[in-house]
């Protein structure tokens, strides 16, 4: 009867770890061949002794590279192992370590004496087994009638299919190892001729022509007179309710009054300085007081033509109260934030 090949995933294994290595070997290729300065190479003069450099390593770095994929799809070439593979004399190395690993294993791999045959003595060689095999075989056609007369056949048949799998498969192993170490050489002389290729297409740049700098001189833009300290109103404090940034309604209408200064007046700045009272953990009243601060400020540039480089804001939490108190104290006037009109730096062209 036939015998299934016990080394078909393993084969496959194989096969498909050649096909992931030229897949990743072409990636690398390209990557490598797409980052070198092609550009370069076109700038540089035909027949000189760089360009000559150059395009020497790019025509030998394809045909490396090329040299590489052929090389891993000849591993995968659909060789068959048959029963001479073991017995003749050859010099091709493949075939060589095939026979030597045959050699190691054969104890393992040629059947044992039958049990079932008096004086029945194991088998030594492939060339033997292929007699015994032959024999069996006659005296199977000279005895077909006796039951059982083809069983010692069949079991030497199995055998020599089983060595013929493993021959299959060990023939393939060897290859796809000696496959691999070649190409790992020729990929790596690739790599190097492309490295050759990327220094020689880099040509120095000429430089390039001197060109007067040109300086234009404009004269400075009028600059706004700030108006005198006294003359800025002053603005009321932007009250909260205990743990709120949204401001009371009071505290929006000054919040209007301010805008509506900051948009008649350019040449005028506002700093903010948000408050909290001393009720609540550290932490959580920097974060309300920097909230508060951000909630005026929003207000403040709401309806536009406000600039945010004349709105300055701090948080300052617990720090600089308008009304001193001590620590967990509940004040209405802490939970502000102040705004202060301020006239703006003149600037300088």
């Amino acid at each position: 009867m036939a015998v299934t090949d016990p080394y078909v995933s393993a084969k496959a294994g194989l096969r498909d770890n050649v096909k992931t290595l030229i897949a990743v070997f072409g990636g690398i290729a390209g990557v490598l061949l797409a980052g070198t300065p092609f550009s370069g190479y076109g700038s540089i003069e035909p027949f000189t002794q760089r360009w000559v450099v150059a395009s020497l390593a790019l025509v030998v770095s394809l045909v490396l590279l090329g040299w590489c994929v052929r090389s891993l799809l000849f591993v995968l070439r659909p060789d068959l192992a048959y029963t001479d593979l073991l017995t003749e004399k050859t010099s091709d190395p493949e075939k060589l370590e095939v026979q030597k690993q045959f050699e190691k294993h054969k104890k393992e791999l040629l059947p044992k004496a039958n049990p079932n045959v008096p004086g029945s003595v194991p088998i030594e060689s492939v060339i033997d087994l292929i007699a015994a095999k032959s024999a069996a075989w006659a005296h199977y056609q000279q005895n077909k009638t006796q039951p059982d007369s083809k069983a010692p056949h069949d079991r030497l048949a199995d055998a020599l299919a089983l060595i013929n799998h493993w021959s299959g498969f060990t023939r393939l192993h060897v290859r796809v190892s000696r496959g691999i170490d070649g190409v790992f050489w020729l990929g790596l002389l690739a790599i190097l001729s492309i490295a050759v290729f990327a220094l020689a297409s880099n040509a120095p740049k000429k430089d390039a022509p001197l060109t007067p700098q040109i300086f234009v001189i404009t004269p400075p833009s009028p600059v706004a007179t700030p108006l005198p300290a006294g003359s800025m109103p002053v603005l009321p404090a932007v009250l909260f309710a205990t743990d709120s940034h949204d401001p009371s309604p009071d505290g929006v209408a000054g919040i209007a009054q301010a805008r509506r200064h900051l948009r008649t007046h350019p040449e005028v700045g506002i700093l903010i300085f948000a408050n909290t009272d001393t009720v609540g953990a550290q932490q959580y009243n920097r974060s309300l007081a920097a909230r508060r601060a951000a909630r005026v400020v929003e207000l403040l540039q709401s309806e536009g033509g406000i600039s945010a480089s004349r709105i300055f804001a701090t948080p300052l939490a617990e720090r600089d109260l308008p009304v001193l108190t001590l620590q967990d104290s509940d004040n209405p006037d802490n939970r502000s934030v102040e705004m202060i009109l301020i006239p703006m730096p003149v600037r300088r062209s």
